[in-house]
């Protein structure tokens, strides 16, 4: 009985949140502010646990949130010394929104504001 009664709270709470909840752009900008867990962003999630898995070269990896004219992005960093890397650049959702460079289409460096590094693994070599 207690059970059935915190399943049907449950359901209750989901269907009041789904009706009356944030709408789309209130929801977005929520889930994309600073400081938002990364748990919280599975395809963030799958990237950080891929470069974790990667025994060689985990200790080089790094992942960053910065704001990018106004908006949370995520970046892609490493620091390996015998690499050649793209550092690049995602919105909230996922989509990659460019690479940071000095070529005309690229992300300038200078533009990311307030950037924090929101993982590396515990065994870096990154002075960050």
């Amino acid at each position: 009985m207690k059970k059935l009664i915190h399943l049907s709270a449950i359901i209750v709470v989901t269907l009041f949140t789904a009706g009356f909840g944030c709408s789309e752009d209130e929801s977005y900008n929520i889930s994309c502010s600073r400081n938002f867990p990364i748990e919280e962003k599975p395809w963030l999630v799958g990237l950080i646990t891929q470069e974790r898995d990667n025994q060689e070269f985990a200790k080089y990896t790094y992942f960053t949130e910065a704001t990018y004219q106004g908006n949370t992005v995520y970046t892609y960093g490493n620091c390996c010394p015998n690499c050649n890397y793209v550092r690049t650049v995602w919105n909230c959702d996922g989509e990659e929104i460019g690479v940071i460079g000095t070529q005309d289409d690229d992300i300038k460096i200078e533009d990311l504001e307030d950037e924090t590094v929101v993982w590396r693994d515990q065994n870096t070599v990154c002075d960050l």
